[in-house]
């Protein structure tokens, strides 16, 4: 009775996908659903159709690349990533108008590595630490705030690759700030 189950989901997922090709977020997910019950020899066809839509933005085609390197499908895994290096630069310039965007700049930085481009990923990731405000050390815990500041940390300032320093308001301080972006987070300018 299980296996009948699973098998009508199967089943309806892949008319959901047939009737709704475009809806790539379908198509991976129905990948993933084959890849663990392992069915690569439907998993790869799939595969194959996502990787070359024209709507497969560079988030998918990292997820495919995966897939394929998850499968052993080196072939198609340098096809996806050829694929993926054409995408590069205007995702590289669409984040050059909005260095603030973390998201972005941990997609582009995927998008390296996964390009073997670990310089320009590194160079990407050092410019996004440099922005983190420096860790508190357990001194400057214990320490009393002065009655003048109400902010809970030591005033900090950042330079930034540009030479430009970066003073972050109090209000965007936490304690966990941010360990990992979540989507949607962005970084304050710097300030000139």
């Amino acid at each position: 009775k299980q296996m009948a189950q699973v098998q009508d989901q199967f089943a309806q997922m892949e008319k959901q996908f047939r009737d709704n090709p475009t809806n790539l977020a379908l198509g991976l997910q129905l990948v993933s659903t084959y890849m663990q019950v392992q069915r690569p020899d439907a998993a790869v066809p799939l595969l194959d159709l996502i990787g070359a839509s024209p709507l497969a933005d560079v988030q998918i085609l990292l997820t495919v690349a995966q897939s394929y390197a998850q499968l052993g499908q080196r072939t198609q895994l340098d096809t996806t990533v050829q694929r993926l290096q054409k995408l590069l630069p205007p995702l590289r310039e669409q984040y050059k108008t909005n260095t603030n965007n973390v998201a972005l700049a941990f997609q582009l930085a995927s998008a390296y590595l996964a390009s073997q481009q670990t310089n320009l990923a590194l160079e990407l990731v050092d410019d996004l630490a440099a922005r983190l405000p420096p860790p508190r050390s357990a001194k400057a815990t214990s320490s009393k705030p002065t009655a003048a500041r109400s902010c809970p940390r030591p005033p900090c300032t950042i330079n930034c690759r540009t030479g430009r320093s970066w003073n972050p308001p109090c209000r965007d301080w936490s304690p966990s700030f941010p360990p990992i972006p979540r989507p949607g987070t962005t970084w304050p300018p710097c300030k000139p």
